[in-house]
C-alpha cells in the first residue's frame, strides 16, 4: 500500500459506508410499506447498491487492490434478495459489506497515521 492508494481507499470506504447504511435504511423502512409503495423503494434499493457497488469498482481499479471483490459480492448478494422479493434479507449482506468496508476504511487510516500524513 502506498499513500495514494491508502487516501483512495479511505475516501472511498467511507463514501460506501454511507452509502451502506442508507440502502440499510430503506431496507428497514420497507416493512411498514404497502405493497405499491414497497414496489417504488425496491426501485430505490436498487438503483443505490448498484452505485454503491460502482464506487468499490472504482476503489479496486484506482487503487489496484482486490479487497474490495468481497465488498462487491456482498452487494451483489444484497442485490439478489431484493430482486428475488426477499428485500429483508438484503440487510445481511449489507451488514457483511459494511464491516468489509470499515476493514478497508480502517486499514487505510492505520496505515496513514503510520507514515505521519494524519
Amino acid at each position: 500500500m502506498n499513500t495514494k492508494s491508502a487516501v483512495t481507499a479511505l475516501i472511498q470506504g467511507e463514501k460506501i459506508k454511507s452509502g451502506i447504511v442508507w440502502a440499510t435504511q430503506i431496507v428497514d423502512m420497507t416493512a411498514g410499506l404497502s405493497q405499491g409503495e414497497k414496489s417504488g423503494a425496491e426501485k430505490v434499493i436498487r438503483d443505490l447498491i448498484r452505485m454503491i457497488g460502482y464506487e468499490s469498482i472504482l476503489a479496486r481499479r484506482t487503487t489496484r487492490d482486490d479487497v474490495w471483490v468481497d465488498v462487491e459480492k456482498d452487494l451483489d448478494m444484497a442485490l439478489v434478495m431484493v430482486n428475488s422479493g426477499v428485500c429483508r434479507e438484503a440487510a445481511y449482506h449489507l451488514g457483511l459489506a459494511l464491516r468489509r468496508a470499515t476493514s478497508i476504511s480502517s486499514r487505510s487510516m492505520r496505515f496513514l497515521m503510520d507514515q505521519g500524513v494524519l
